[in-house]
């Protein structure tokens, strides 16, 4: 579709325009391109959204599994110390009761007595199903050498570092 414009300029300047051709197939084709343009700059805007979404994403699931892994150390720290307390607590009630006895000897009754309580522990938990302890008199014996053994070279190592 053509429209033709008719324009007379320049009458006195010796020329004339008689009239002009315009398609309309030229604005369209324009402003088709001018939309594919517009559609392709926002794919991308959408795209680069898109992706610093995900990467947010990603950093918040690693930010929160950190903060629990370091919650779940913090537990498991103050879960300890309150062990350490209870045993400390317990050889400073043996040594008043029985004060002829040595703290390592209070401390191996504890520690075997800790050993028959997770013993008694496992043994109740009925989601278990098999679990293999070697558990014979002579094994006590062995379990039993293992503390004293590892109370022994806790205090030589104690006493080295004192007199470095």
């Amino acid at each position: 579709m053509t429209t033709n414009i008719w324009l007379v300029l320049g009458v006195g300047f010796g020329g004339l325009i008689a009239g002009i051709a315009v398609g309309w197939f030229a604005i369209r084709a324009v402003t088709g391109g001018t939309i594919r343009l517009a559609k392709k700059d926002a794919e991308q805007l959408a795209s680069a959204a898109k992706a610093e979404a995900e990467k947010i994403t990603i950093v918040k699931r690693a930010e929160a599994e950190a903060d629990s892994k370091r919650l779940s150390g913090e537990g498991i720290a103050q879960q300890r110390l309150a062990i350490v307390r209870g045993f400390k607590e317990s050889v400073e009630d043996f040594q008043q009761a029985l004060q002829e006895v040595d703290p390592q000897e209070i401390m191996q009754f504890v520690l075997m007595t800790q050993y028959f309580d997770t013993l008694t522990s496992i043994g109740s938990n009925s989601t278990n199903n098999t679990i293999m302890v070697p558990h014979t008199p002579g094994g006590m014996k062995d379990f039993q050498q293992q503390i004293i053994d590892g109370t022994i070279i806790g205090k030589k190592l104690a006493g080295n570092k004192e007199t470095q």
